[in-house]
């Protein structure tokens, strides 16, 4: 059974005292941000990763292409298999750059400018130019961003760019990962810290972190196991999903 993600994020902030904008604004004539606090003054945007990028041909082809040249420029040895499998990080950072600018920009034009935009249209709506904006970024299918690869994403693309954005959530609803030291797959939550500017309240954060978990609860069979810990990039870096859909 999968989650609907939507519904249950929507009834997750209901419980907390939140706005559903959805529910209150009738025929906006600008694309809404989904949820506001306005004891907090924070404006959130939910956005779910649905499309698996790794099962794209096309994908899979402009990556064969790649590590052809790679090969040809003697950037990296030789492949000794078929099917094409590479670390990130045990690549040459010209090759990591070059193999990440496209997933860079998918993620750019798609997620993060829409979400800005739907922030500061909403800010403007409410005349409510001091509220900080939140994007809860849903991993619901799309293999391509393990934590660790979404993390470094997140650092380059908010590097001195959208500002109407202050922090970003990355978590996981039906998509389980292993997680180094940890003998089951479990879901994922990462708190994200956004370079060069003022994060949401941590009162919220933490608030909604733990409201999930208890709405997430009542929503699934047998208990549910919560693991803490620091978002430190040689954790982050080695955890990884459980399942991929196959290439087509």
């Amino acid at each position: 059974m999968r989650i609907d993600v939507r519904k249950e994020m929507a009834a997750c902030v209901r419980n907390l005292g939140g706005v559903v904008l959805d529910d209150s604004l009738e025929n906006p004539r600008f694309a809404n941000a989904d949820y506001w606090f306005p004891d907090y003054q924070v404006m959130v945007e939910l956005k779910c990763l649905t499309e698996n990028l790794m099962a794209k041909r096309e994908f899979n082809e402009r990556v064969s292409k790649f590590y052809a040249a790679w090969m040809r420029a003697g950037l990296i040895p030789q492949a000794e298999r078929e099917k094409i499998t590479f670390n990130l990080r045990d690549i040459p950072v010209k090759c990591a750059r070059e193999f990440l600018e496209p997933i860079k920009r998918r993620l750019d034009v798609n997620v993060f400018k829409k979400a800005n935009k739907q922030i500061k249209e909403m800010k403007k709506h409410f005349n409510a130019t001091s509220t900080k904006g939140l994007l809860l970024l849903v991993n619901d299918g799309d293999y391509m961003f393990p934590p660790g690869m979404m993390a470094h994403l997140l650092a380059r693309s908010f590097k001195e760019q959208y500002s109407s954005i202050h922090s970003a959530i990355y978590l996981s609803v039906n998509e389980l990962v292993t997680v180094p030291g940890v003998s089951s797959p479990v879901l994922f939550w990462i708190d994200g810290v956004l370079p060069n500017r003022e994060p949401v309240p941590e009162a919220l954060r933490g608030l909604l972190q733990q409201s999930w978990i208890a709405h997430y609860s009542g929503l699934v069979p047998g208990p549910i196991y919560e693991i803490l810990m620091e978002n430190e990039p040689d954790v982050l870096a080695n955890i990884r999903f459980t399942k991929q859909a196959p290439a087509s």
